[in-house]
């Protein structure tokens, strides 16, 4: 159209405003929401369980064409079944991923995940997010998820210990290259809240008891670019 390049997501034919990409984004969603049932509307409210790629490194049973992974003789980066019923059934479009064999499944998975989606009514694309995963200790969860191919940084207090928002600033950037080469969009992290009782299980993934120069205002998220950062407080 005008000689420019648009996805029919709609699958009618015709071009709708949510499908231009040169209209504003406010005006995009609002002619996206009145084409959206309720149950799809709903879908785009809820979270994935933890996935992880393959199934097998996940908290979850999972299955391949109704097999075990190991049974199933399928590539680390399909699809399981319960991806596939609440990607089409549940219209669920907020995935939060685990661990995974390597960036290389990661990424093959995002783009699996990302054709299910759009083949589905209106090709609303999934967003995928990650808890941190840039911890020094390589075993951790998130971290051996990226098979250790991932740079290694202090935790959120040792950020805040530095004193320096120009050393949160460059994780900020490496962390968003690195997650957009995994397929992930966004960061459920940094957490800037003040901490006060260290019993508290989510304590170690705060940047300061008190205010820092490297946790002030989530330093560190402003400079991850291309990714949507989630403050959780």
């Amino acid at each position: 159209m005008d000689g420019l390049r648009f996805k029919d997501l709609s699958k009618d034919g015709e071009p709708h405003p949510y499908e231009d990409w040169r209209l504003p984004s406010k005006e995009r969603a609002k002619d996206l929401a009145s084409r959206m049932s309720v149950e799809q509307i709903a879908g785009l409210m809820l979270y994935s369980p933890h996935q992880a790629v393959p199934a097998t490194f996940g908290f979850f049973p999972a299955t391949y064409g109704g097999k075990s992974y190991e049974e199933s003789g399928t590539e680390a980066a399909d699809l399981t079944d319960q991806q596939k019923a609440f990607l089409e059934a549940d219209h669920v479009r907020h995935v939060l991923v685990t661990a995974v064999e390597s960036p290389a499944a990661a990424a093959t998975w995002n783009n699996r995940l990302q054709a299910a989606a759009e083949a589905a009514s209106l090709g609303i694309p999934v967003n995928i997010s990650t808890d941190p995963r840039h911890g020094t200790d390589s075993s951790a969860e998130y971290n051996a998820g990226s098979g250790g191919a991932i740079s290694m940084w202090p935790e959120a207090l040792g950020l805040a210990a530095t004193f320096d928002p120009a050393v949160a600033e460059r994780f900020g950037e490496v962390a968003a290259k690195e997650y957009r080469a995994l397929g992930i969009a966004t960061a459920l992290s940094p957490q800037v809240d003040i901490a006060t009782d260290p019993r508290w299980s989510r304590f170690n993934g705060l940047r300061r008891g008190r205010r820092s120069a490297a946790g002030d205002k989530g330093a560190g998220a402003d400079a991850a670019q291309g990714l949507y950062c989630c403050n959780c407080k």
